[in-house]
């Protein structure tokens, strides 16, 4: 429970997640009292995904994560290719090459076929050609 400077409670929290918030006038009558519940969803990294309070449903999901650690934008997964290595080959916007050590040699854009090719230094450092 949390209680203000004259000791009257604010706000509690009941079993189920349910919520009850109480604001008070200056000369301290209660003003206005709120009863809400809430409830979340994780992933199975832990991630804050979704909640839903009074009823109302908002999604956080900005990214979910497969088994071996690769990002999607989607729920179900579906809108990326991954290979080997984990390497991204695919997405709605582009297709992605590698050479045989891991490195990206090429991003083709799908939209306008604008080809992007990259050269490797060999010390972790690559250029834009």
């Amino acid at each position: 429970m949390q209680y203000n400077e004259l000791g009257q409670e604010i706000e509690r929290i009941l079993p189920g997640d349910v919520i009850s918030k109480w604001q008070y006038d200056i000369t301290g009558r209660p003003t206005h009292h709120r009863v809400s519940s809430q409830s979340r969803g994780y992933d199975e990294f832990s991630n804050l995904v979704w909640a839903n309070q009074d009823s109302r449903q908002f999604d956080f999901l900005y990214h979910s994560v497969d088994d071996v650690g690769n990002l999607y934008e989607t729920k179900d997964k579906k809108d990326r290719v991954y290979g080997a290595g984990s390497r991204l080959l695919e997405t709605k916007n582009a297709k992605f090459s590698y050479d045989e050590e891991g490195n990206l040699l090429e991003k083709v854009e799908n939209n306008n076929g604008d080809t992007w090719k990259y050269e490797d230094y060999g010390n972790g450092m690559m250029t834009r050609s």
